[in-house]
């Protein structure tokens, strides 16, 4: 317990820093809220402070969960990722028209896991979902701020701050390098903003592009776990999965 209790502490170090004052006075609040309301001011304090005492949350585990979880929220929404060509802004309804281009090509469709969408009414409800999503982004070419792609950065479930990043760039844009510069740019992001202990690529078995950015990357290869992505036009597919930890992109990126 004392060694999990100091690599927590040493974690909402990390995530105070990440944080402006009042953002993580308001997540610490949250937290209380959400997971022990009784708790006393001074145990808030001690929070706000990153001061811990045995079982305050009932097990470390629980306590880095809540505070994770709240950290993500506000991080992604915060979230700047910018490389030499190309940034990335949220999903915004003015993007209707270039992500419906992308979205409507088989090209694009099947790569991404789902049937090209030709239907104005359907892209319109996916629009909704991808602005109100905090974790995906378009992504804009700097030179003329045209939206040449998008960006999904999510949360998940491993035993640590983990985030799988993916992609789908615009057939005009491909062969350019541009996955590869953003999705450099975005994993970067994810381990100086969002302090996160890895992050995760996958890519279907027959997409060679992503395997070749995801191993410019030097990506370790995790395997192939069957069945694990429902394709709405190939039914359950398998996934081929890659990682990287924080020490070893600071390793290779110093």
């Amino acid at each position: 317990m004392i060694k999990q209790q100091q690599l927590l502490l040493e974690k909402m170090e990390q995530w105070k820093k990440l944080l402006h004052l009042e953002d993580w006075n308001i997540t610490c609040e949250w937290i209380c809220e959400q997971y022990q309301p009784q708790v006393s001011i001074h145990i808030k304090e001690k929070i706000k402070k990153a001061e811990l005492t045995v079982n305050l949350f009932y097990s470390v585990s629980l306590l880095e969960e809540a505070i994770g979880y709240r950290m993500r929220f506000i991080g992604l929404q915060t979230l700047q990722v910018e490389s030499e060509h190309l940034y990335l802004r949220k999903v915004i309804q003015q993007d209707y028209d270039a992500i419906f281009d992308m979205q409507s090509r088989e090209e694009v469709a099947l790569s991404d896991g789902y049937a090209p969408i030709t239907d104005p009414v359907l892209m319109e409800q996916k629009m909704i979902q991808m602005c109100m999503d905090p974790g995906t982004y378009s992504i804009v070419e700097k030179e003329h701020h045209q939206v040449i792609g998008y960006m999904g950065i999510h949360y998940a479930e491993r035993c640590c701050a983990a985030f799988e990043v993916g992609y789908a760039i615009h057939p005009d844009f491909w062969n350019r390098g541009y996955a590869t510069e953003i999705v450099r740019a975005s994993v970067s992001a994810c381990f100086q903003q969002l302090a996160a202990d890895m992050v995760i690529a996958c890519h279907f078995k027959d997409n060679v592009a992503s395997k070749r950015v995801i191993e410019k990357l030097q990506m370790k290869y995790e395997g192939c776990i069957r069945k694990a992505f429902y394709h709405e036009v190939d039914g359950p597919v398998d996934l081929c999965s890659y990682s990287i930890l924080k020490q070893e992109w600071e390793q290779l990126y110093k």
